[in-house]
């Protein structure tokens, strides 16, 4: 549902010069898979360990997926209001600008 609501949506993002874009579900997708790699590489080492990894190392559970979507989103829409607070505080400060 999450992916359908949201498939038109995209992300800019820059690479040296030149400027893409993707579906900001794809987006979510790419950002959990590498938290997956990099939460399972700390628990790997030491860094924190889940109750069932008590003993031996397993990897972190496929079910976290959902959480780190969740984390994804609540972090874009965190940022996208605080650039557009920002936005609107800067241009009232500056005044309305006046064509001559």
């Amino acid at each position: 549902m999450f992916a359908a609501v949201t498939w038109r949506m995209r992300v800019w993002f820059t690479v040296s010069d030149r400027r893409y874009w993707m579906p900001l579900p794809v987006s979510f997708v790419l950002i959990g898979f590498f938290l997956r790699v990099a939460e399972n590489v700390a628990t790997y080492f030491g860094a924190w360990e889940y109750p069932d990894q008590e003993g031996v190392w397993r990897m972190v559970h496929l079910g976290k997926f959902s959480s780190w979507i969740l984390l994804v989103s609540l972090s874009f829409v965190l940022v996208s209001a605080l650039i557009r607070h920002r936005t609107s505080r800067d241009s009232s400060l500056t005044g309305p600008t006046v064509a001559h």
